[in-house]
């Protein structure tokens, strides 16, 4: 895993241009918030971004962790008003039961 957060620190600083600024990241970003509007219908609840890269999905999430300092920077620039913890998933700063949705895009194809 360390390798990944590695290569995200590296491409922290162009990532939402490389990917999100071609027609084909558009169309997925576009895609990926319209599921969000759709699934995250009670503006009460406790939604984590895991894996929340550069924050470009924290808009629908109360608070963000990702393991890439790079990538935290920038979400914390983006989103200075939430709470953005730097955590690998399998040691999450959060008690049990204390969320109630956790978002995540571009992060499963990464675990064994």
């Amino acid at each position: 895993m360390d390798k990944i957060i590695e290569y995200y620190d590296i491409l922290a600083s162009s990532y939402d241009e490389n990917r999100f600024e071609n027609e084909y990241g558009k169309f997925i970003d576009t895609q990926e918030r319209k599921i969000l509007v759709e699934l995250l219908t009670n503006q009460n609840e406790t939604v984590l971004d895991l894996a929340c890269g550069s924050g470009r999905l924290l808009g629908f999430a109360t608070v963000g962790s990702d393991g890439s300092a790079e990538m935290i920077k920038i979400a914390k620039q983006k989103f200075p008003e939430k709470e953005i913890f730097q955590s690998d998933a399998s040691h999450l700063p959060f008690e049990s039961n204390s969320l109630d949705t956790i978002i995540s895009f571009h992060f499963f194809m990464h675990l064994n």
